[in-house]
């Protein structure tokens, strides 16, 4: 018997596609044969996975900062302005003299407290300024070791 041939019309052929689903599914693309797609996969579902951790840190490390801002002491013609302080641990002082005299800032007693070490500075002229920052707790004493009678500070750490 003579065989038949069919001829399926571009219309026919363009049916058949539109059944065929466009989008593979996540497991069809992680069964998939290619090592690329398992990879970018992996990488992808490890990124959504620690977006939320580091941008909680992220926040977390934005708050601190906020909390322990720099904290300024005034080293004016009456004294350290404000002579007493209270601050949190990481939390940076920072001593500026507005004075017309040379001051220079250092732990009480000197030598340097066990947990001050590098808490002297150099004389400091009038617009000089001296940063240190306090990692113990603890109350703290200093004072300016030129003028030793006037200048006297705390600074209590929590």
């Amino acid at each position: 018997m003579p065989e038949i041939l069919t001829y399926n019309s571009p219309s026919e052929i363009e049916k058949k596609r539109t059944k065929q689903f466009i989008f593979k599914s996540f497991f069809d693309y992680f069964n998939s044969k290619d090592k690329f797609t398992k990879l970018y996969l992996i990488a992808f579902a490890l990124i959504i996975i620690a977006t939320p951790f580091i941008v909680g840190q992220y926040l977390n490390y934005l708050q601190l900062a906020a909390e322990n801002q720099p904290v300024v002491v005034k080293i004016t013609k009456d004294g350290f302005v404000p002579a007493t302080i209270k601050i949190d641990k990481g939390t940076k002082v920072t001593w500026i003299n507005q004075d017309i005299s040379l001051h220079k800032i250092a732990s009480d007693p000197n030598p340097a407290q066990p947990n001050l070490l590098g808490f002297v500075s150099k004389n400091l002229a009038r617009g000089d300024s001296f940063s240190f920052i306090f990692m113990d707790s603890g109350t703290f004493t200093y004072r300016d070791q030129l003028n030793l009678s006037k200048y006297k500070g705390v600074v209590i750490v929590k």
